[in-house]
């Protein structure tokens, strides 16, 4: 607050924090912050974001379960190091229902290597294409993962034809193991969603894209 030469009291229009009128240069950098985060572009770079971040663990993951399985050479092949961040992945480990129908680990491992490598280029693509507004670097996230739903239906098909095998021929089928083939039907479901609101920001960039070239003609 000033006093002007006319004695009259004045209220200031500026904040004394920040210099902004009333704080308003802030409330509409939030609205922006939070409108980024609720439009297309900012779901299609979240997701992006988010499966980088889990194909960024699991390479970490099967680099350190590599080497310690090259390390340990004489020891047993361990379970708990089978790991697979994908379907299409998982299939490395298990291929069909008969016992001897699985994998080498270390084969499997290095393909979990080399794959997430390829899945962090994939998705850095897409959020490079959502934030500028490229559709190459979209129709490219959206063929692999069109991959990986088929993949994860086949994973189905070979989990529940690996669990009816159990059953029918060593009896040693626990009802609860029938609950594992949720986890690749709701990974399907993840990615169908998500292919979704990808594939639409594709066709609303490539309608700008044509809208623009009519214009410019």
């Amino acid at each position: 607050m000033f006093i002007n030469t006319n004695n009259s009291i004045s209220i200031s229009q500026i904040s004394s924090c920040c210099g902004s009128p009333h704080g308003q240069a802030m409330y509409s950098e939030k609205k922006e912050a939070v409108f980024s985060l609720t439009s297309l572009e900012g779901k299609v770079s979240l997701i992006g974001i988010s499966l980088a971040c889990v194909h960024f663990l699991g390479l970490c993951l099967s680099l350190y379960y590599l080497v310690a399985n090259y390390l340990s050479h004489d020891q047993p092949d361990d379970p708990t190091t089978h790991l697979c961040t994908d379907a299409i992945v998982c299939i490395l480990f298990r291929y069909g229902p008969q016992i001897h129908h699985t994998g080498h680990t270390n084969t499997a491992l290095a393909g979990q290597l080399l794959f997430s490598l390829l899945a962090l280029l994939v998705n850095a693509l897409l959020v490079g294409g959502a934030l500028s507004a490229k559709p190459l670097g979209i129709l490219v996230w959206l063929a692999c993962y069109l991959l990986d739903i088929l993949g994860c239906l086949v994973l189905v098909v070979i989990m529940a034809t690996t669990l009816s095998h159990r059953y029918h021929y060593y009896g040693d089928l626990m009802e609860e193991e029938l609950g594992w083939i949720a986890v690749p039907s709701l990974l399907c479901a993840f990615y169908i969603i998500c292919w979704i609101i990808v594939c639409t920001l594709y066709v609303r960039i490539r309608r700008q894209e044509t809208r623009r070239f009519y214009v410019t003609q």
